[in-house]
């Protein structure tokens, strides 16, 4: 059977996603050492908008708004590596994700589609969308020794989890009509 094009450009595409993750991962790497060695060569560069809850809350800039935005040399050690870890973990579980549906993907390009390893694999990215939910529920920092906490209702990951959740209810009815199907033939 012919291969299908929608499916390998969609495999090229998380590829490629990849690629970009874990470029930003290795220049987060890179930028945490070089805050402890040089903190002051960061004087220009703002965290926008605090320390926000939700899982893009990490935003730079490289010129602000001193009221709401906080200069990075102002964070101390702690609350960069509080940042670094927290977005690295949402990075690795990212990660997790893409290299699921790719695999999702390319068994579905073999004609696999509704086996139990898609099953386990779309309920493994659902979990892990509610773990982004928790992280996501909460951010802090600290400035000046005055700490800030944020909370917030993440709905982009909850309704993420669903939707891979029904994704794996789906497949699990679609395995039992093709087993049914077979048991006729």
């Amino acid at each position: 059977m012919k291969k299908n094009r929608i499916i390998q450009l969609s495999i090229w595409i998380t590829k490629s996603v990849i690629a970009i993750v874990a470029l930003v991962s290795l220049l987060t790497v890179i930028f945490v050492i070089h805050w402890h060695m040089d903190a002051a060569f960061y004087k220009n560069l703002y965290l926008v908008n605090g320390f926000q809850a939700g899982l893009n809350s990490f935003n730079l800039r490289f010129s602000g708004n001193e009221l709401t935005n906080i200069r990075l040399s102002e964070l101390g050690s702690a609350t960069i590596v509080w940042i670094f870890i927290r977005n690295a973990v949402i990075l690795a579980f990212v990660l997790v994700i893409l290299n699921m549906i790719i695999a999702v993907l390319k068994s579905i390009s073999n004609l696999e589609t509704f086996y139990d390893q898609n099953i386990r694999n779309f309920r493994k990215i659902a979990n892990i969308g509610f773990v982004l939910t928790l992280i996501a529920f909460f951010n802090f920092g600290t400035v000046d020794g005055v700490t800030s906490w944020n909370f917030t209702i993440p709905f982009q990951p909850l309704l993420f989890s669903s939707s891979f959740l029904v994704l794996a209810e789906v497949f699990k009815e679609g395995k039992r009509l093709a087993e049914d199907s077979k048991s006729i033939v």
